[in-house]
């Protein structure tokens, strides 16, 4: 044995060292109550960059050589942690509380000890993510104090944007920063229910008000108290949207907090049906559902049966959040307000498609539901599915997942049964019948059993007849903003793919008339004009302006020519590629088009369409670059080691507006300040003079004509072939390692990166005869784009955009420290 390894008896004999006190020489007081703690200088510096910062000459007893280190604000349970692996490189958290764990990862972050955060942080995320959740505010506090905790602040990301009803129920909601209170209560999406957000709001007034008010006293000192802490909340609540009974059981009680006009108002909206409030009403948040029998998380998991998530893993189960359900779950009956009778029933809910049944059974927690994907009606028939599905879940009080049942067909053939005496019925035998009056003990009711049709009975035997104490029927549309396929994700692929030909001309149709498409419309108009031709019989030849071919081709596309948004394409690109057919367009379309593009004054008589969301009016890259860019920005690169998933580019989260084009501005660093300066975050392109090679970067902050050095760590710089090759594997991006000297303004030169010169665009940069661009290495961004011998360069054009999120995207929607 030529080697051996005896650390494990080093780590014991030092974590000895902690009980010998002679030889210490560094008092460290912990905690508000200053517990002391003994400990040698020389192990503290060698192994945390803090101490090794501190423990100086400066602030040592010279004449003792003794320091004495004062940390208030660090727990002792923890700060024994910490000194146990200072000195023996080792922890054992199996019998310390979550909790702890969680300070135990900030304040490591404190000591430098990025030995500690991998593990740490795995080991709260593989085994702890419960208590996180439930904890969610304080976890997402200590991700945001330190940016290498990557893990953590993934997680919190997730959290923010697809659960932020987590944070209104989490332990320590009253901790919650009043700024990131107010832009929570801003968002459309919370999936909650707005009495239940009210009910948290005053549950954090109270929590944050010194003098807590008792809500029977009207007026007083504790009730204005409360206002001023929740006079920046309350006007972002949807008062209007809270139901009659709720506003006088939960809003009324505290109407001395709440503006007198706005009050006043509710009142009169709740009392009259007639009246009209002066107050401006907010919309009512996306995916709250009008349901008195279940909530927004259950509408959420009974959407995830409907698009069968339970399918997709034999070993997990993700079901939608709440913020993110996709269906709309509008109310057409409620058994309380309309009867119970089959007569209702039919009268309301006929013929209004895919639908969703909920009873709620009397004296009971358990609530029955169905989901019926076709219809109702009131002839006798069977109608056959293999949608439909029954379900079991507990009361709205208990909205977990596993504590519901679900039973899907077995037997399509008699899944529906539509009758006119009965209310919603499944399967043959009955699963779930709802006969006439089915609220009254005293008649027929409901019944459950086990069906032939599906494959878990809800009800044993002995408890297949019921009565409900209530029933709702919910109309069910997916949401516009949610697409079911891949293919709606990424339109372009269908445009691009290599049998296009073989679409079909009503689904052409209703592709072109989205505004998401994420691509030029030029290179749309291109595969449209492909496309003709392979279904054109007689395949026309452009060169010839009329004839039999272009009749047949004008027949071809005559039902999509109207949704090309033609306006919206270049001067240029319509000469060379438009023009050309112009004996399939109609011909005062055609002649507008022209006068459009000879003449800037012309007002078109022809209405235009607006520019699809998303397009980029670019030379240089195409909208799957700039979907790239947008990626980098958000750091889609460094959300995991092993893959990098890009944005797509019909859901490119950024506004791409056009500042400067150097072959129509030019090329001077005075027309670039002229156009750029103090335009906020924006991105430079370059195409590169004799070469296929696109150079670019992307500033976070804004330019300016002082010469003046801005430091950032979030600007970057990039490499990419041209706009042909948008291969996402085929660039190189380069951050920034060093931020002092990351943005370069000066007044003589446009663009310009890093100390020494990463990139660097002089006056007249696209003349070989001028100093150019240059770009080389630089100790202000981590890779070089170019080698020294390609140092110098000049561009054929270049492109600055300024950089904006689209309202409908949130890049951190629930952001709190």
């Amino acid at each position: 044995m030529p080697s051996a390894d005896f650390l494990s008896f080093m780590s014991r004999d030092f974590t000895k060292l902690l009980e010998n006190k002679d030889e210490c020489n560094v008092t460290i007081k912990v905690g508000l109550k200053a517990k002391p703690y003994r400990a040698h200088s020389v192990i503290l510096r060698a192994r945390s960059p803090y101490f090794q910062k501190f423990l100086t000459r400066r602030n040592a007893d010279v004449t003792l050589n003794k320091w004495v280190v004062k940390l208030p604000n660090v727990s002792p349970i923890v700060f024994e942690l910490i000194l146990r692996y200072i000195y023996g490189g080792n922890i054992i958290l199996e019998q310390v509380d979550t909790e702890i764990v969680l300070a135990f990862l900030a304040t490591a972050g404190f000591f430098h000890l990025e030995d500690l955060y991998d593990h740490l942080q795995d080991y709260l995320l593989e085994g702890k993510t419960d208590w996180l959740r439930e904890h969610i505010i304080a976890t997402c506090r200590v991700a945001g104090q330190n940016v290498a905790l990557k893990k953590l602040r993934r997680f919190c990301k997730k959290i923010k944007e697809r659960e932020p009803d987590l944070i209104f129920n989490s332990v320590d909601f009253a901790s919650f920063e009043e700024k990131s209170l107010v832009r929570l209560l801003q968002r459309d999406d919370l999936g909650m229910e707005e009495i239940d957000i009210w009910d948290r709001l005053i549950k954090w007034g109270t929590e944050n008000t010194p003098q807590q008010p008792r809500v029977r006293r009207s007026s007083g000192p504790n009730f204005e108290a409360m206002e001023k802490t929740l006079h920046r909340c309350i006007p972002h609540i949807r008062f209007f949207h809270i139901s009659a009974a709720d506003f006088h059981m939960k809003v009324r009680p505290w109407k001395n907090i709440m503006p007198p006009t706005l009050y006043s108002d509710l009142f009169r909206f709740h009392v009259d049906p007639k009246y009209k409030p002066i107050t401006k009403r907010l919309e009512a948040r996306h995916g709250a559902i009008e349901s008195e029998i279940i909530s927004m998380r259950q509408a959420a998991l009974i959407s995830s049966w409907i698009d069968r998530k339970d399918c997709e893993s034999e070993t997990s189960f993700r079901t939608y959040k709440a913020a993110e359900t996709p269906y709309e779950f509008q109310l057409l009956l409620r058994g309380s307000q309309a009867g119970f009778t089959a007569k209702a029933f039919h009268e309301h809910c006929d013929n209004k498609g895919p639908n969703v049944v909920l009873m709620k059974v009397q004296n009971s927690t358990e609530i029955i539901g169905a989901y019926n994907p076709l219809h109702w009606e009131s002839n006798l028939i069977d109608l056959a599915t293999t949608e439909s599905f029954l379900f079991s879940m507990p009361s709205k009080a208990d909205d977990n997942p596993n504590h519901a049942v679900l039973s899907r067909v077995k037997s399509p053939k008699h899944a529906i049964v539509c009758a006119p005496d009965n209310g919603p019925t499944f399967g043959a035998p009955y699963a779930i019948a709802m006969r006439d009056n089915f609220d009254d003990p005293e008649k027929t009711g409901c019944c459950g059993g086990t069906s032939a049709s599906y494959n878990v009975s809800l009800r044993s035997p002995e408890e297949r007849y019921f009565w409900v104490e209530d029933y709702e029927v919910f109309q069910i549309t997916r949401r516009q903003e949610f697409h079911s396929s891949p293919c709606e994700r990424e339109p372009d692929l269908i445009f691009n793919s290599v049998d296009f030909a073989s679409f079909e001309e009503k689904s052409l149709v209703r592709l072109l008339q989205r505004d998401d498409l994420g691509m030029e419309e030029i290179d749309i108009w291109d595969r449209l004009i492909k496309w003709g031709t392979e279904n054109t019989p007689q395949q026309p030849r452009v060169r010839r302006s009329s004839g039999p071919n272009f009749e047949a081709m004008e027949k071809t596309l005559h039902r999509c020519i109207p949704h090309i948004r033609f306006f919206h394409i270049s001067a240029a690109d319509f000469h060379m590629k438009v023009r050309p057919w112009k004996n399939i367009m109609p011909p005062t379309l055609y002649s507008d088009l022209f006068r459009f593009h000879v003449d800037p004054k012309y007002k078109p008589i022809t209405k235009r369409l607006e520019a699809r969301h998303g397009a980029i009016e670019s030379e240089i890259i195409s909208m799957r670059q700039a979907a790239l860019i947008s990626s980098w920005i958000d750091r889609k690169d460094c959300e995991s080691e092993t893959s990098f998933r890009t944005y797509k580019a019909a859901e490119t989260p950024y506004e791409f507006q056009l500042l400067l084009r150097g072959s129509q501005a030019g090329f001077t660093a005075k027309a670039f300040h002229e156009h750029c300066d103090n335009k906020g975050p924006n991105v430079v392109l370059m195409k590169v003079q004799n070469s296929t090679e696109i150079i670019g970067a992307y500033n976070p902050l804004h330019w300016e004509s002082n010469l003046i050095d801005l430091a950032t760590t979030e600007s970057f710089l990039f490499s990419m072939p041209s706009k042909a090759d948008d291969n996402p594997n085929h660039a190189v991006l380069s951050r920034v390692k060093s931020p002092k000297h990351a943005i370069v303004c000066a007044p003589d030169n446009g663009p310009t990166f890093g100390a020494p010169y990463a990139i660097a665009m002089r006056d007249n940069f696209d003349d070989p005869e001028k100093t150019g661009c240059c770009g080389g290495t630089s100790a202000s961004y981590n890779v070089s784009l170019r080698s020294p011998e390609e140092r110098y360069f000049w561009v054929e054009d270049y492109e600055v955009f300024q950089i904006t999120r689209r309202q409908e995207f949130h890049s951190s929607p629930c952001v709190g420290k």
